[in-house]
């Protein structure tokens, strides 16, 4: 138990990169090709596992590679117990292999209706409410559940029924909320009533509401509202509904954003104090909270930006917002230099980052608090900004560009061509029209411009969507997040 507590906990489909230390494992003999397992999971599921002897270690991630643990799907994990009791490593091996084959869950985004199969409720009326999970989470949460009966494969007429692009409804936060309370409880009940509850609300998009259901705290305080939606699938099962009131300010208006959408720019720190206002039943911390953050402005993470008010030291900037929830009273706080100072140069938040936290925690920890590590960190993940993101900015500005002259090709291209058509018919030339390069034969001079036009559209269509370009920015992306 000792041992344990030193071990990282799996990040599941998060997934870490080679620089954090993690130890791998995997089936032996690549029985199950690609699939790699955590040392949290394998000292939680596999050790005590009668397949534990069938795996061995894996140490080829590379210090940028980013492993996922295909323990944490839990489809994988149930075939471990279940195959692991009947003695049947064949059988687990075939499953486990067949479940990664299935496309990852497109979570909060959507995904082509061919891409995979879709499966829909057979009971009430959530079907015609579009209700719809893909295969990946068919397998994780309704198999081996006793609710297989309650679900039906749509079958090819899915992208007729439903249309061309998905999303699937287990993948949504909220929603998955509601799951995990009902898996934990061990009663699925309460995953159908929030369902139900969800699907007479109006979907809670990461681009916002118009004249939805809203609720908020008692203290009404500004920036803080949850949508109906949410209220169904996550206030309901966490029993926190009685701790809120209608917002009677927001049931008009323009487009608002829930405040616990993941796209919300303080979801993660209302997710952390909503799980405490569930555990405590007592919703003041969060309402506290709320209030005190209402004249702060939310941290930009890794968005750089100018005239902005800091904490910290000048080589690790800390925003207000994460200064004001994370670093206030701890112990380096008298020794920073910046308290509260508005500076006109550009600057990034460092502080919003779980890797600089957890740094910036075990700076504080020594004895006496040392930020030195912390400082020479945030130095070098600086650079890599500058390297990296500022490169990837500038790369999409230039395609940004070049799709707009694109289309202003492509605009004067039809204009010449249609003049080039009218001229044929009321004013027909006795001569053709040509270029090296364009070709030849055009009516008119119109026409061969048009052509012109056309072609320098498509010269700088391929420019813009060089796969080049696309795969330098992949390579600064991982780079980034590597170090973020």
């Amino acid at each position: 138990m000792n041992y344990r507590a030193s071990i990282p906990d799996c990040k599941a489909v998060t997934g870490t990169n080679g620089t954090e230390g993690i130890k791998w494992y995997k089936p032996i003999g690549n029985s199950v090709p690609g699939m790699v397992v955590c040392e949290a999971c394998h000292e939680d599921d596999v050790l005590c596992n009668p397949f534990a002897p069938k795996f061995q270690r894996e140490q080829g991630q590379g210090p940028t590679d980013i492993w996922a643990c295909d323990l944490a799907l839990r489809y994988i994990n149930n075939e471990l117990k279940f195959k692991g009791r009947a003695g049947d490593w064949d059988g687990f091996t075939r499953q486990a292999s067949a479940r990664l084959a299935i496309p990852a869950c497109p979570g909060q985004g959507t995904a082509a209706a061919t891409s995979r199969k879709w499966f829909t409720p057979t009971i009430g009326s959530y079907a015609a409410n579009g209700i719809l999970i893909c295969h990946g989470c068919y397998c994780d949460h309704v198999l081996h559940s006793g609710e297989e009966a309650k679900w039906q494969d749509v079958g090819a007429s899915v992208g007729s029924r439903f249309g061309s692009t998905l999303r699937c409804t287990m993948g949504q936060f909220n929603v998955n909320v509601a799951l995990g309370m009902a898996q934990e409880a061990g009663d699925l009940s309460i995953f159908w009533k929030s369902l139900e509850g969800a699907s007479r609300e109006k979907f809670c998009d990461a681009k916002g509401i118009k004249d939805g259901k809203w609720f908020t705290l008692p203290s009404s305080p500004d920036g803080f509202a949850v949508c109906g939606a949410c209220c169904a699938t996550v206030l309901e099962p966490l029993d926190l509904m009685k701790f809120v009131l209608p917002n009677r300010a927001k049931l008009r208006g323009g487009t608002i954003l829930c405040s616990i959408n993941p796209a919300a720019p303080r979801f993660l720190i209302y997710a952390k104090h909503l799980v405490e206002a569930h555990l405590r039943q007592d919703i003041s911390s969060l309402e506290k909270l709320t209030v005190e953050l209402t004249n702060i402005p939310a941290c930009r993470r890794d968005e750089d930006f100018t005239n902005g008010v800091w904490y910290g030291w000048p080589d690790c900037a800390i925003c207000p917002e994460c200064h004001h929830t994370f670093t206030r009273g701890t112990a380096l706080e008298r020794s920073m230099p910046l308290k509260g100072v508005r500076i006109a140069d550009s600057n990034l938040c460092q502080m919003y980052s779980p890797r600089m936290r957890a740094l910036y925690m075990a700076a504080c920890a020594k004895n006496p608090p040392d930020p030195s590590e912390l400082l020479v960190y945030a130095d070098h993940r600086s650079t890599v900004y500058v390297q990296t993101v500022m490169r990837i900015r500038q790369m999409l500005m230039e395609s940004q560009l070049m799709l707009g002259q694109q289309s202003m090709l492509n605009t004067s291209s039809s204009f010449y061509l249609s003049m080039g058509q009218i001229q044929e018919i009321s004013m027909p030339s006795a001569c053709t029209y040509g270029m090296a390069g364009v070709g030849y034969g055009f009516a008119n001079q119109n026409s061969l411009q048009g052509a012109i036009y056309g072609q320098q559209a498509m010269a700088v269509g391929q420019q813009a969507a060089n796969p080049s370009r696309t795969l330098l920015v992949g390579e600064l992306e991982r780079q980034w997040r590597a170090v973020e």
